[in-house]
């Protein structure tokens, strides 16, 4: 996932220079849509990254505690749902970057 952040820095910075080079009212519409995107996945990043930081805290207490980890235990920590979240984030984060593709293909045309 942090190669996800460093991207969605990459291309934050790609749609500042172009929104610098190009004054159409349509372009600049949508690399304010992508900005409100990029935002929103972050968010979801962010979020994502501190549930499994605190899943990892608690596995880390077991094991320093010397627990053994029953299934009641297991079930808690909902494995399924993080992994049901990072998927969905991934194709999310999928289909932006393609997205992106078509404006940047877009943004090339309309600067020549």
């Amino acid at each position: 996932m942090n190669s996800d952040i460093d991207l969605l820095r990459i291309y934050n910075d790609y749609l500042q220079e172009l929104k610098a080079l190009n004054n159409t009212i349509k372009l600049k519409n949508e690399i304010e849509r992508f900005e409100t995107a990029f935002s929103s996945l972050r968010n979801e990043i962010d979020t994502l990254r501190n549930e499994m930081h605190l899943l990892k805290m608690k596995l880390a207490t077991f094991v320093r505690e010397k627990k053994q980890l029953d299934y009641s235990d297991y079930k808690t920590d909902n494995h399924k749902l993080l992994k049901k979240k990072y998927i969905s984030l991934s194709k999310k984060f999928g289909s932006i970057k393609a997205d992106l593709k078509k404006l940047v293909k877009k943004g090339v045309r309309s600067k020549e």
